[in-house]
């Protein structure tokens, strides 16, 4: 499922495609969650053998946990009015509960649920503080280093060329701009140190040894098989993800 950039609104603000405007709640500021990940390949190895009815009954519960970013009440003919299931199916949505949730304190809970809702909430935050950075920088007035290309005129003898504010950043046609070895918009790839992967686990709450992770990395030259790493970051929470995973054959969808 493809993810989208970060958009921003007439205001500038930062706009994250997970949230939507929350008309009543206690999200942040207003947001709801309507947009989560959902690992295909997972999911249909985990749930095969439920039900057409399991199936939509399992979904709904996820739908209406990440929707309202709190765990599911322990009152389950609330929760079939909830998820639109009759009384007919009280029993079965007991069983899904039990199966792909755990019960604490009264609420029912799921680990890849919330670890979901934290990083929306956690990427939210960082979009809106940018937002706010980017209100302060002082924008370029019109007309600076702008470069313009010579007006053609229809006698080919006679060129008038248009006068460019700085005459050394001009190229004419046809390369309008200079030649560049790095492409626009990617950046080399830096290797974090010990303390920068103990932060940001620690920010998306995933228990590593950050020495162990820089170590194992290190050894393969910073590569993930043989692609060269392009984001560490990403490399934390997958092996936060794979640690997660139990060792039997059969995994439970957590």
């Amino acid at each position: 499922m493809a993810i989208r950039l970060w958009e921003a609104d007439a205001d500038d603000q930062p706009v994250d495609p997970r949230r939507a405007p929350r008309s009543t709640g206690s999200g942040a500021e207003g947001e709801v969650l309507n947009y989560y990940r959902h690992h295909i390949g997972d999911y249909l190895r985990d749930t095969a053998h439920l039900s057409l009815i399991e199936d939509a009954i399992y979904r709904r519960l996820l739908d209406l946990y990440y929707m309202r970013e709190t765990p599911l009440v322990d009152d389950i003919p609330a929760l079939c009015r909830l998820i639109r299931a009759t009384a007919d199916h009280a029993e079965t949505v007991g069983v899904i509960l039990k199966e792909f949730f755990v019960l604490v304190d009264g609420c029912w809970r799921q680990k890849r649920a919330d670890h979901e809702i934290s990083e929306a909430n956690l990427a939210a935050d960082r979009a809106r503080e940018n937002g706010r950075k980017s209100k302060g920088r002082p924008r370029k007035p019109d007309g600076v280093n702008q470069i313009t290309n010579p007006v053609i005129s229809v006698n080919p003898e006679k060129t008038n060329t248009v006068p460019v504010a700085n005459p050394e950043e001009y190229y004419p046609s046809p390369i309008p701009h200079p030649p560049t070895n790095t492409p626009k918009g990617v950046c080399r790839f830096a290797p974090p140190t010990p303390e920068e992967v103990r932060e940001y686990a620690a920010q998306v709450g995933i228990p590593l040894d950050p020495n162990r992770f820089v170590d194992f990395y290190a050894s393969k030259g910073w590569k993930v098989g043989k692609t060269p790493m392009k984001d560490w970051q990403a490399a934390v929470r997958t092996w936060g993800r794979n640690a997660d995973k139990p060792s039997e054959s059969v995994r439970v969808w957590k």
